[in-house]
């Protein structure tokens, strides 16, 4: 894990799973992984786009799973429309069905689950 995480520097504190995906019960733990990874890859807002360009070599080794099974955990969360993928210019993207999931900034809910919490402690 360590050469993966040297190879794939990232520079962040932590991750946010929506309610529908983290209390969905057909996803396994590692669909619901792979889905939180490509939402926090999916940060190309910049440049013009929405979406997560990783390769299925770097989730399989970020994940330190097989490249059979993230075949199947994508394929799984697109057949349940949590992802679309598109190819443009001979790359792959992959988009969060923003449709289905509303995706909201990790920061900002976890301020509003923490002032939630703080204002039921008093």
């Amino acid at each position: 894990m360590k050469k993966v995480i040297e190879k794939y520097p990232r520079d962040f504190e932590g991750v946010w799973i929506p309610k529908d995906i983290y209390l969905n019960e057909n996803l396994t733990a590692l669909d619901k992984i792979i889905f939180t990874e490509i939402n926090s890859l999916d940060r190309h807002k910049e440049e013009g786009g929405d979406y997560c360009y990783a390769s299925n070599e770097y989730l399989e080794k970020y994940i330190n799973r097989s490249q059979r099974t993230i075949n199947y955990s994508l394929s799984k969360l697109k057949k349940l429309e949590y992802i679309k993928v598109k190819f443009e210019n001979g790359k792959r993207r992959i988009y969060l069905n923003t449709d289905k999931i509303p995706i909201k900034n990790a920061l900002e809910s976890a301020k509003t689950s923490n002032e939630k919490y703080a204002s039921s402690c008093t």
